[in-house]
């Protein structure tokens, strides 16, 4: 039994959940357009490497979807937004390799910076019982727009990998991500693979013979 981490952006979905998200506030009126404007400028500017720490914009663009929102609302909004538009963004070739892991009876665990209410459908659709994502706060069913902690992004993805499972555990496993922030993380495991990798991932993996899914 392998400990298996996925991470969701662009490694179980194609492209950026937060981006697909954001569309869907727009659409449905749940941010101005003065903000969504901003955020997807950044996403850009992501994109393109010119911002290489997303802490800022990610509990920004939480913040002006969530904040004074009720958590059974957004609870809704997100389940409708994962029926509607993220359901049907997912890689089949990462789900296939999900499922054989969950066959084999391994450790699978969903690892993402997505808000941790849209983590929590996608764990129970796919049937992971372990996953781990950015956690608004939330007071007396109202969100606040602050989150509690960090976003699960970089060294956080490390740091709670760490908290959670032994060294031998995370040496003897699988790590699935796209993007070069996920090196340290991916470098700990003896089967790190990259998924439609980024360029500095991509070579990276290509210079230490890891294996790549595109």
């Amino acid at each position: 039994m392998s400990l298996v981490i996925f991470d969701l952006d662009n490694t179980l979905v194609k492209g950026q959940s937060q981006l697909y998200l954001l569309f869907y506030a727009i659409k449905y009126k749940k941010i101005k357009a003065v903000h969504a404007l901003r955020i997807f400028l950044w996403f850009v500017a992501y994109k393109l490497h010119l911002v290489a720490n997303p802490n800022a914009i990610v509990s920004y663009s939480f913040k002006k979807i969530l904040i004074d929102q009720k958590t059974e609302d957004i609870r809704i909004f997100l389940e409708n937004f994962f029926r509607e538009v993220l359901k049907n963004k997912f890689n089949q070739n990462i789900l296939s390799k999900l499922k054989e892991h969950q066959e084999k009876k391994d450790k699978v665990v969903l690892l993402t910076n997505a808000l941790y209410p849209l983590a929590e459908i996608i764990a129970k659709e796919f049937k992971i019982t372990t996953f781990f994502a950015t956690q608004p706060e939330a007071i007396n069913g109202i969100y606040t727009g602050n989150l509690k902690g960090n976003i699960v992004y970089g060294e956080e993805k490390v740091r709670i990998i760490k908290d959670y499972y032994s060294q031998d555990e995370i040496s003897s496993g699988y790590i699935y991500a796209d993007h070069h922030s996920d090196l340290s993380l991916m470098k700990l495991a003896i089967h790190p693979v990259a998924v439609r990798p980024d360029n500095y991932l991509l070579e990276h993996a290509l210079k230490n013979g890891w294996e790549i899914i595109n």
